[in-house]
């Protein structure tokens, strides 16, 4: 899905804060204050042109639009367009062809930011279910937003897989490498050298440990296999 916001790309600002023309007092010469959103009206203006890019949307590909709106989490890229300030057209020519980075304000995660609060209740539920963001700020005649929306499909694993994945993490397995590889080096020792059988009593010891280390995944990962 993609959406196309006409106009500067707006950066999300903290909350404001107004004193309240009350007699009472929080406490002793402290006046009430009441917290407020100094961009309520920017985030209206922008969620409805949301709601009505994705009525169009599911206009015409209602299909991938509900998928959209049902995947459990979601890939959303932002490209962030600004008019350039310049002092000659050399130098407007060169910011529009990217020569030159957009590295002034505002923040690009203000920006983000922004737009993924105003697609709350929207694109998405809730914005924590965008699980991988990829942003930009650059240059263009026509100041604009633009946000493609993609569902972020799980790994095609088999079952048996996943679960046999769940017997190690990442680092335990790395782990279980190295000390496997440590392991078959120790088949290296001399059969004719002095100290073999000394040498061989250090590689039982060795195996001992990692099997002792490792029974209780190795288990697991057999149980597995006989199901399969």
């Amino acid at each position: 899905m993609r959406l196309v916001i006409i106009g500067d790309p707006i950066p999300k600002l903290r909350a404001r804060h107004k004193i309240l023309k009350t007699k009472k007092f929080v406490s002793k010469n402290m006046p009430k204050l009441m917290s407020y959103d100094p961009q309520n009206d920017e985030k209206k203006r922008v969620t409805e042109l949301m709601v009505r890019a994705r009525s169009e949307y599911a206009l015409s590909d209602k299909a991938e639009m509900q998928e959209i709106l049902d995947a459990p989490a979601l890939i959303v890229f932002m490209t962030f367009y600004f008019r350039p300030a310049y002092t000659s057209q050399a130098d407007y020519n060169r910011k529009l062809w990217n020569l030159e980075s957009h590295n002034k304000k505002p923040d690009i995660d203000n920006l983000a930011k922004f737009y993924l609060d105003c697609g709350k209740g929207v694109i998405w539920q809730d914005d924590n279910m965008v699980s991988s963001l990829y942003a930009r700020k650059t240059y263009n005649d026509i100041p604009q937003t633009e946000i493609f929306i993609t569902p972020k499909d799980p790994l095609q694993l088999p079952q048996n897989s996943k679960i046999i994945l769940e017997c190690f993490s990442p680092s335990e397995l790395q782990k279980f490498l190295e000390d496997a590889k440590n392991l078959g080096d120790l088949l290296n020792i001399n059969p004719c050298g002095e100290n073999f059988e000394k040498s061989l009593s250090f590689v039982t010891t060795k195996i001992a440990e990692f099997a002792a280390t490792y029974a209780d995944q190795i288990k697991k990962v057999k149980k597995h296999i006989t199901k399969k």
